[in-house]
């Protein structure tokens, strides 16, 4: 069984290539997600069950995502509660041998081989004293899994989130994306993909519309990322504006574009290492993850990022021009390992 946490499209996306290879090593996959993230999983692999997970209905409004989710623990601690309530049933319903749970932290079970996929194993809180605590707590929490699977290398991509890792039971899957490496001519000047939590999605939709619109020169794709609509308007001759794409379409339309303006998501910053993609990466305000890994790519030359605030999509694509910028240098073995990683996991339940 494996369950998505529904922050965002990024827990469902990672979460596709490690559905397809337990189908391909003919294991009978059940799959558990909710709201936009579920939906995803849905449209991927229709013939699959799916079941819909307890809502944990986190508010995103604050300037400081960590300290406006600390504002709401009893939320989050009933429905962790919940959610492992409800997967002991499904459990026993469906007769399941082992759990995958992609950054839901109630979908374990005590009697079943169960594996966390996650990539910050050592969160960036400020202050300091405030993230020893914190860290305390939440790593205490994770040795509920069996196993822990990281989606990436040792001091990779993910950097200090992830590397050194606290747990002996952790291990280094590569990097999961849907997509495959390769390059095609462009199409198209630029690709916005816009994701995450509201208000913010929207916000810097409303940027990046007021300033393409200064820009007619520009062929542009702005993918809403809104997966439970279907629409396409047309926003003059070269620009066009459509709700959602959805895998084979999502992986020709960034193939097939020069730039790709997106978050520092981490599923998102793992597609463009493994097509090697030019980007401009704006973190969402407010989420020290997203900061961090925008800082890191910046340091390490794989992109160009901007704040929302300061936002110049003009400025942001000279800069590409003028340096050099890529995901060149950045591993992405993930296709190799994942299928010794999930015979190994099959092998255990068996």
């Amino acid at each position: 069984m494996v369950c998505v946490l529904d922050w965002g499209l990024g827990h469902a996306s990672r979460s596709v290539p490690v559905i397809a290879e337990l189908l391909r090593q003919d294991a009978r996959v059940i799959m558990a997600g909710s709201g936009r993230a579920g939906r995803l999983l849905q449209k991927s692999f229709p013939d699959l069950k799916y079941y819909e997970c307890p809502a944990y209905k986190v508010n995103y409004q604050g300037r400081d995502l960590y300290l406006s989710m600390l504002g709401q623990l009893p939320k989050i601690f009933r429905a962790v509660y919940l959610e492992h309530r409800w997967l002991r049933r499904i459990v026993a319903k469906e007769q399941v041998d082992v759990v995958i749970s992609d950054s839901r932290f109630g979908c374990y079970h005590a009697a079943v081989p169960s594996v966390l996929i996650t990539h910050q194993l050592n969160l960036q809180i400020h202050p300091a004293f405030l993230s020893r605590t914190v860290n305390w707590f939440y790593q205490n929490w994770l040795k509920r899994f069996r196993t822990i699977w990281i989606p990436d290398q040792p001091d990779g991509l993910s950097g200090a989130l992830s590397y050194p890792t606290p747990f002996q039971s952790s291990v280094y899957i590569g990097l999961l994306s849907r997509f495959s490496s390769g390059s095609a001519a462009p199409k198209r000047d630029l690709l916005v993909l816009l994701s995450g939590p509201e208000p913010q999605r929207s916000r810097l939709e409303a940027i990046v519309l007021r300033q393409l619109k200064t820009m007619p020169e520009l062929k542009v794709l702005i993918v809403q990322g809104k997966t439970d609509e279907e629409t396409t308007h047309q926003l003059g001759e070269r620009m066009e504006l459509v709700s959602y794409l959805a895998g084979a379409a999502l992986e020709e339309a960034i193939r097939t574009s020069a730039v790709v303006l997106c978050r520092s998501g981490y599923s998102s910053l793992m597609d463009l290492a493994t097509m090697h993609k030019p980007a401009i990466l704006i973190p969402t305000p407010g989420q020290p993850e997203q900061e961090y890994l925008a800082q890191r790519c910046r340091e390490k030359n794989w992109a160009v990022v901007r704040t929302q605030s300061q936002l110049d999509i003009r400025e942001a694509l000279q800069a590409i021009l003028q340096q050099s910028i890529g995901f060149g240098t950045a591993q992405t073995t993930g296709p190799a390992i994942l299928p010794a990683i999930v015979k190994d996991l099959l092998q255990s339940t068996s």
